[in-house]
C-alpha cells in the first residue's frame, strides 16, 4: 500500500526549489514516482545535479532533495522536514 502522507514533503520540496531557484519543477517532465515492477527507479544523474548549486547551505540543498526523493518512504516526514529546517 502507498504510503500517502509523504505527497506533500514532496509537493513542498518542489515548491520551495521553485521559489528558491526561479526555476521550474527541479525534476523536469520526470515523473515524481516511476515505480517498476514495484521497484522505484532513481532520478536520472541530471535531475540530482539541478539540485546542486545556488548560494545555499548544503544542508538546506540536502533536505530539498530529501523531500524530492523517488521513493515516498525515503522521504522524511513532514515533522522531521520541520525539525531540520528550524536547525538551517
Amino acid at each position: 500500500a502507498m504510503d500517502y502522507t509523504k505527497q506533500p514533503v514532496f509537493a513542498l520540496g518542489v515548491l520551495l526549489y521553485e521559489m528558491c531557484t526561479n526555476l521550474n519543477h527541479p525534476l523536469g517532465n520526470y515523473p515524481a514516482s516511476v515505480s517498476v515492477g514495484g521497484q522505484y527507479v532513481p532520478y536520472p544523474d541530471s535531475a540530482v545535479q539541478r539540485l546542486v548549486g545556488g548560494d545555499y547551505p548544503e544542508s538546506f540543498r540536502q533536505l530539498l532533495w530529501d523531500m524530492v526523493r523517488c521513493d515516498p518512504t525515503a522521504r522524511p516526514s513532514m515533522a522531521e522536514v520541520a525539525h531540520r529546517a528550524m536547525q538551517l
